[in-house]
């Protein structure tokens, strides 16, 4: 594992960052004492798996599935319900003669 100190650190970030995503891990040290780390993501990853943690994944996979189904582009949107001025005229007027006279 590299040391860096934070002086270092901030002269040399873009190549400490190339150095992650490459699968190495970096100490920072101040005064001689380890403060932070630099890891890369998939380190953070949760290490016990449990059946919760397995359903969780399971549902996130689900979702992300479903919503890139949802906008993928060729995914035509369905089309909008139009009633015609008559159609609609009809419809409350059988809405409102059910008011008056209920639903005998």
């Amino acid at each position: 594992m590299t040391q860096l100190n934070i002086t270092r650190l901030r002269t040399h970030l873009r190549e400490a960052i190339e150095q992650v995503r490459a699968g190495e891990d970096i100490e920072i040290v101040q005064n001689g004492v380890v403060v932070a780390a630099l890891v890369s993501p998939e380190r953070l990853r949760p290490r016990i798996v449990t059946p919760n943690t397995r359903a969780a994944e399971a549902l996130a996979i689900q979702m992300r599935q479903q919503r890139a189904a949802l906008l993928a582009p060729e995914t035509p949107l369905p089309p909008l319900a139009t009633l015609s001025p008559q159609q609609a005229a009809s419809l409350l007027e059988e809405v409102r003669w059910h008011r008056e006279h209920g639903d005998d």
